[in-house]
C-alpha cells in the first residue's frame, strides 16, 4: 500500500487502483486473524479431547506387569471394580 502512495505521488494513479491496494491489504489482514482464530479452536479442541481421553485411563499406584485381564473391550466398568490383576515388581 505504501509503494502504491509512493507511485501516486510520482506518477497519476487511478484512485479506483488505490482503493482496490487497500482493500487486499485489509481481506489479507482479515484472513490472518481468521486463521489464528481457527488454530485457537483446534488446539482448544485437542485440549478438550485430551481431557475425555483422561477421564478413560486406569492407572495402577503400584508399578508391575499385568498378569490378567478381567474385563473384555467394551465391557462396563463400576467403580471401584476390579479390571486388571497387577503383579507387582520384585
Amino acid at each position: 500500500m505504501d509503494r502504491v502512495s509512493k507511485l501516486r505521488a510520482n506518477n497519476p494513479v487511478a484512485e479506483e487502483e488505490v482503493n482496490a491496494a487497500k482493500l487486499n491489504a485489509e481481506r489479507y489482514a482479515e484472513e490472518e486473524h481468521s486463521k489464528a482464530a481457527s488454530v485457537k479452536v483446534a488446539e482448544e479442541q485437542v485440549a478438550a479431547a485430551q481431557t475425555v481421553l483422561e477421564m478413560y485411563e486406569i492407572r495402577s499406584p503400584v508399578g508391575g506387569t499385568v498378569k490378567a485381564i478381567l474385563k473384555s473391550r467394551g465391557e462396563a466398568v463400576k467403580s471401584l471394580e476390579t479390571v486388571v490383576v497387577i503383579q507387582p515388581k520384585d
